[in-house]
């Protein structure tokens, strides 16, 4: 299991609590792109860039119910 891999099991674990569905929106090996829907309706966009083990590009959104 590549280190994109363990991140996308490490964010579902972690945030399992607070989650009822998530969604891998791209998978590569150094990209991914996923969307936490939460609990409350509201969604939380991952977006991280990884080149060897360090995080060189990053984005989170959190976005209330409604906006797509």
């Amino acid at each position: 299991m590549g280190f994109i891999e363990k991140r996308v099991r490490e964010i579902a674990q972690k945030y399992a609590y607070l989650a009822q569905n998530l969604l891998v929106l791209r998978l590569t090996e150094e990209t991914l792109k996923l969307i936490l829907v939460l609990n409350d309706g509201t969604t939380l966009r991952v977006a991280e860039r990884q080149q060897g083990k360090a995080l060189t590009r990053y984005s989170y959104y959190w976005l209330m119910p409604g906006i797509i």
